[in-house]
C-alpha cells in the first residue's frame, strides 16, 4: 500500500484527548485509526440512506430455520 507523507497542525487538546481515549501507541497510529473509523462511519451513513428504497422479497422465518439445521 502506498503511503502519503503530510505535515498538519493539530490542536494539542484534541490530540491529547484522542490519545488518552485510544489504545494507540503513537500519533500516527491514532490518526490512521481515526481515518479508518471515519470511513466506516461514512459508509454506514450511505447504507442507512437506502432504508426504504430497496424492495426485498423473502421469508425471514424460513431463512432462519434453514440456518439451524
Amino acid at each position: 500500500m502506498k503511503a502519503t507523507r503530510t505535515n498538519i497542525v493539530l490542536q494539542d487538546d484534541l490530540v491529547g484527548e484522542a490519545m488518552s481515549l485510544s489504545r494507540a501507541s503513537s500519533k500516527k497510529e491514532m490518526i490512521e485509526t481515526a481515518i479508518k473509523e471515519y470511513i466506516r462511519w461514512m459508509k454506514r451513513q450511505k447504507l442507512s440512506g437506502l432504508k426504504g428504497k430497496i424492495q426485498w422479497d423473502g421469508d425471514l422465518t424460513k431463512m432462519r430455520t434453514a440456518r439451524i439445521k
